[in-house]
């Protein structure tokens, strides 16, 4: 089930722009009614079938908690905090700290210092051991233009920090690829066989502007209008890119991040939110906003329940550990507890780039909500 948010209604709340964004398209306010209420209803752009004419909420269903919807938008504007949650997302997004690092020791240990302190009903760490990927740090990997006698041209400078986990290690010598490209015939063992490398903009520009042919239309142009389009291109010269990628597995404990409110009905009902904490390079929206959006519906929460309100299901907050290496954390326990999951868990609420953007900042409209217990 598909929850749309109505661009038209207006919301008067907050003035910081992400807690803003949670107002008004209401992701906190469906996980609460989902979590107080005694059913799940449809919300969407051709009506609100949990709300009177005149924007007055219909009771809960029997057996609900007492609390109605128009209640929730109440409490919840005056709960929720800017200040917490743009000082999260500048403290999770100012550097990197990947799994088993220092750093996300550090992030790890403050995340389960604030769950403690809203003293919820159960807060606990568990530990899991991955082989994950890394850079070599005695090797860099590199990137060169040869000449069509295979000797090196130029050498093109790359962020020795930039790398793409699980790729294959190794040197290559081809770029252009085409579509009759043959692939070796080796069966794939679930990772790539190839080596991959991410690189820049500027690294882009520099290959792009190497190759020839004739000019593409007006509209297949990209975002780098410094350089020029062209159809069927091919290296000027006979040139070609040689790379070698030196990444190795490394064993690496990482940590995910429980803290939980029991309900009072239906307390082996779970309504899960989980976001990203490990972060490989500075940015606000892989994981800063998400774990900033996480502790402030977990303060939240807990402050209506100390308020008085009582949970109808229990909700459980996750941050979880090596979410840039493929959702690992998650997977992990997942797998863990698939028995209890498919009997209990009710719905699971990602809070990961929930709110993105550069000049203007935009908000995922749509939230999927489980009404019956997951089918894995």
């Amino acid at each position: 089930m598909t929850f749309v948010t109505s661009d038209a209604e207006e919301e008067v709340g907050p003035s910081n722009d992400i807690t803003a964004l949670l107002l008004r398209y209401r992701h906190a306010f469906l996980l609460a009614y989902a979590v107080f209420s005694g059913h799940c209803s449809q919300v969407g752009g051709q009506g609100e079938e949990d709300e009177q004419p005149g924007g007055v909420a219909k009771p809960p269903a029997e057996g609900g908690a007492g609390l109605y919807l128009g209640e929730l938008r109440v409490m919840m504007r005056m709960l929720l905090q800017d200040e917490d949650i743009h000082n999260m997302v500048s403290r999770v997004s100012r550097a990197n700290h990947p799994p088993g690092s220092a750093e996300g020791t550090s992030l790890a240990s403050e995340i389960l210092r604030r769950f403690t302190q809203l003293q919820m009903d159960h807060t606990w760490t568990e530990s899991l051991c991955a082989t994950l990927q890394f850079p070599d740090r005695s090797q860099r990997s590199s990137l060169w233009l040869v000449d069509s006698a295979g000797l090196v041209a130029e050498q093109i400078p790359l962020n020795p920090s930039d790398f793409c986990p699980y790729s294959a290690a190794g040197s290559t010598t081809a770029f252009p690829s085409f579509n009759h490209t043959q692939f070796p015939p080796i069966q794939s063992s679930g990772l790539p066989l190839i080596p991959a490398l991410p690189i820049s903009a500027t690294v882009a520009a520099k290959l792009l502007s190497q190759l020839s042919g004739p000019s593409c239309p007006p509209l297949w142009r990209g975002r780098l209008l410094y350089v020029r389009c062209v159809v069927s291109p091919e290296f000027s010269s006979g040139r070609r890119v040689k790379m070698s990628v030196h990444n190795v597995m490394t064993p690496v404990l990482f940590n995910n991040i429980f803290s939980s409110l029991e309900g009072r009905v239906e307390p082996d009902q779970y309504i899960i939110l989980g976001a990203q904490r490990d972060l490989l390079s500075p940015g606000a929206v892989k994981s800063g906003v998400g774990t900033a959006i996480l502790l402030e519906l977990a303060r939240t929460f807990s402050a209506m329940v100390k308020n008085g309100f009582s949970l109808r299901r229990s909700l459980l907050f996750v941050s979880w550990d090596a979410g840039e290496f493929g959702n690992v954390g998650a997977t992990e326990w997942l797998e863990g507890y698939l028995s209890m999951l498919h009997l209990k868990a009710v719905a699971y609420f990602s809070l990961d780039q929930a709110v993105m953007g550069n000049t203007e900042l935009s908000s995922n409209q749509e939230t999927s909500l489980i009404c019956q217990p997951i089918r894995v």
